[in-house]
């Protein structure tokens, strides 16, 4: 209500809906609530099964997912304004922390995107919705949020429930709470995995600190399996071996 009001009577404009949640007495009464949720990455396998089922909507939505590592927040409030297809560029501020985000779109994303507008796109029932990339048969946002009247957080997904069809059709079983959003964790761990600048994943991933990666990406096993292979690369090189040997031998 205090939101409500700052606008209202003073023009102040809220943060970031992602913002808000984190502090709101809803998130906080989920905390340790039912089963741990389930992050791991998607493999390339299963992502070519949900390509392969996949419409031209789906098909829209899973590359964004892949080359920019977008959420069901950045689909549903993605502009036509915010993307260049003919320089192949998204310019598009991430909805939860405001920190904008620069992408270049592969040519496959490009020409996925293309035939979404040239004849998946719904006709929008408003001037607001008709601002966005992404609008559905009904004429609605495809991932929406907002503050009711009562300060309450109210939202609307059909990138989650069209995600859930897909798997469905595709054969690719998933465990408890693993959703569309998986794909931008997915994201994070595979640009992760081959990057030696914490900041260059930051930047693609559009967090407000190195910190956050803890959260999506997954490769920590991998990373200290690489790096024990390489330490021991460079013990190989040294006397240690042979001393071992001798050692043993001796014994």
């Amino acid at each position: 209500m205090l939101l409500l009001w700052g606008a209202k009577v003073h023009g102040i404009h809220h943060p970031p809906l992602g913002a808000i949640q984190q502090f709101s007495s809803r998130r906080k009464a989920k905390l340790g609530h039912g089963r741990k949720q389930d992050r791991t990455p998607f493999t390339w396998e299963q992502l070519e099964k949900l390509l392969s089922a996949a419409d031209v909507t789906d098909s829209a939505l899973l590359m964004l997912a892949l080359n920019c590592g977008f959420g069901n927040s950045d689909i549903g409030k993605l502009k036509l304004c915010d993307v260049d297809l003919q320089n192949s560029t998204i310019s598009h501020p991430r909805p939860k922390t405001g920190v904008h985000r620069d992408f270049v779109l592969w040519p496959e994303t490009v020409s996925i995107l293309k035939a979404y507008l040239n004849g998946h796109r719904g006709r929008p029932l408003s001037k607001e919705v008709e601002k966005l990339f992404f609008v559905s048969r009904k004429g609605q946002p495809l991932s929406w949020h907002k503050l009711n009247s009562d300060g309450k957080l109210v939202r609307s997904d059909a990138v989650k429930n069209r995600f859930d069809r897909l798997c469905k059709r595709a054969g690719v079983k998933r465990k408890y709470g693993v959703g569309f959003y998986i794909l931008r964790h997915t994201y994070a761990t595979m640009i992760g995995e081959n990057s030696h600048d914490y900041r260059e994943v930051q930047a693609a991933l559009g967090q407000l600190t190195i910190q956050q990666q803890e959260a999506y990406r997954h490769d920590r096993k991998i990373k200290a399996f690489n790096a024990q292979q390489r330490l021991r690369s460079e013990m190989k090189n040294s006397s240690i071996p042979k001393i071992l040997h001798d050692k043993l031998h001796a014994s």
